[in-house]
């Protein structure tokens, strides 16, 4: 997500033109200008911008200057220059310009140097000037970094309200694992809820880039564990059965979820739907799971009349099932 802090300060610059529109500006102007835009360090550029920008507060040749601004932003944030960044931000406080600017100059500095509190102070200025999912997400991480659970809340709203899905997910998976790490259980469950409120209402999102298969895999797949296992300790078994299907569905060779499917309708006393999920466990093979799921479903079995035939039966109708 690093280029959308990038592109944030971007957008606030304005790009120099070659070309000079016919306008109202002094000889002095134009040669305080063109030191700017001749020197070929960060430094002598930042310098000779203060100077223009102190003396010509008003000149129309402004707007290249501020493409100069952007030149310079480029020069520090390609050599990771942050302490200089912050430097020449504070300085740029300093003068008439928008404000807008020198908090990028700022916020950049701050957060890629590791002071998330004062990136926090900045970035709230920003924010409040330009309203804007990105930086309100930026506002969260660097909250997570400092245990800033006050202002992490406050924004986290604003992303997940007007944030695109991917800042969303990452937000709301970070928000679950801040609060299992703190205790804070209900929170920790509500953000669960919300990743998975949000997959089963958008689906794959028309933007998406990558494999939506592995995503779910890799991504959604812990949420629907964690609220499976989650609602399995608490005995709430028909909450439990929900989110172990929802497993299945994306994962249907997941021996351990049939397996736990299976107990779970056991434990629900309802024998016919734990006895299929049981073979399926079985028939899966998995060498921690499968041993499990075979005694368990013999146990079942020994109690009905003609128990092995059924056996058979279960395993093959598993088979057919899973497509093996």
């Amino acid at each position: 997500m690093k280029k959308i802090l990038i592109s944030i300060t971007i957008t606030f610059f304005l790009f120099s033109m070659v070309v000079f529109p016919q306008t109202n500006y002094t000889r002095a102007e134009y040669n305080a200008y063109m030191k700017i835009a001749k020197a070929t360090t960060a430094q002598a550029k930042e310098s000779n911008i203060l100077g223009f920008v102190n003396k010509f507060p008003k000149s129309a040749l402004m707007k290249y200057v501020k493409g100069e601004i952007q030149k310079v932003f480029s020069m520090l944030l390609k050599g990771k220059n942050y302490q200089e960044m912050i430097k020449f931000g504070k300085n740029l406080l300093n003068t008439s310009l928008d404000k807008n600017i020198a908090y990028n100059f700022l916020c950049t500095g701050y957060y890629g140097s590791g002071d998330f509190k004062n990136y926090i102070v900045y970035g709230k200025k920003l924010y409040k000037l330009n309203p804007n999912p990105a930086i309100a997400y930026y506002i969260c991480l660097a909250s997570l970094k400092i245990n800033d659970e006050a202002t992490l809340e406050e924004y986290a709203g604003y992303v997940k309200a007007n944030g695109n899905f991917q800042m969303k997910m990452d937000i709301l998976s970070k928000l679950n694992r801040f609060y299992r790490k703190k205790g804070e259980t209900q929170k920790a469950l509500n953000c669960a809820l919300e990743i998975v409120n949000v997959i089963e209402k958008s689906g794959k999102p028309a933007n998406f880039k990558g494999d939506w298969n592995k995503y779910l895999h890799s991504f959604y797949m812990p949420f629907l564990r964690y609220l499976a296992v989650y609602y399995t300790k608490n005995k709430n078994y028909s909450e439990a059965i929900k989110y172990y299907n929802k497993i299945v569905k994306i994962s249907p060779k997941n021996a351990f979820a049939h397996f736990s499917l299976g107990l779970l309708y056991w434990y629900s006393r309802k024998a016919t739907l734990a006895a299929p999920e049981f073979a399926k466990a079985v028939v899966i093979n998995d060498p921690k799971v499968s041993p499990k799921a075979d005694a368990k479903l013999k146990e079942m079995l020994k109690k009905i009349k003609n128990g092995d035939k059924k056996y058979q039966e279960l395993i093959a109708q598993a088979k057919t099932s899973l497509g093996m």
